[in-house]
């Protein structure tokens, strides 16, 4: 009988053994489950925390690109409004004030090419003629050719021709 207790009381102790192991298994199991499913909660948080991001971002560059093109249609819209208050007096009058500028743009130039050739011509190296030592030599430009005599028979084409080589040889 001894035996048969004893042998009970291995049987009660393992199988208390046994059911302590298994509690303490499934207790574990379920424990990493929790883990495993607290886990997954926070990265499909995560993932819809990211989403929410890239759609607030998506919402941002939309509403600034609507700002923009409502910005270029006030732009737009000024600038139609200035041109449709432009009247036709105002064109010709504007017209006319460019040709004024242009007008005086035109004068000055020829006064300055003027007063450089005149300049050139006072400081220039040859001497100056003694008829009229006086005026610049910009004044007295020597002729191309002469005007044909009635002594001289030669047709004017060859009296050009030989005036212009004596010029040529002059300068």
């Amino acid at each position: 009988m001894l035996t048969r207790i004893t042998s009970s009381f291995r049987t009660d102790q393992f199988s208390h053994f046994v059911y302590g192991f298994l509690y303490c298994a499934w207790d574990t199991l379920e424990l990493g489950w929790d883990v495993l499913e607290e886990i997954g909660a926070k990265l499909v948080e995560f993932f819809i925390a990211i989403f929410n991001l890239i759609f607030q971002v998506l919402i941002f560059l939309r509403d600034l690109c609507i700002e923009t093109m409502q910005t270029f249609a006030n732009v737009f819209q000024g600038m139609i409004n200035v041109i449709s208050s432009i009247s036709c007096e105002d064109v010709e009058d504007f017209a006319s004030a460019c040709i004024v500028v242009l007008l005086w743009v035109g004068v000055v130039k020829i006064i300055i090419n003027m007063l450089s050739k005149m300049m050139s011509g006072l400081f220039s190296v040859r001497p100056p003629s003694p008829i009229c030592a006086r005026i610049p030599s910009i004044f007295l430009q020597p002729p191309r050719y002469q005007l044909p005599c009635h002594s001289d028979h030669q047709p004017l084409h060859m009296r050009s021709r030989d005036m212009s080589e004596n010029i040529n040889t002059a300068d």
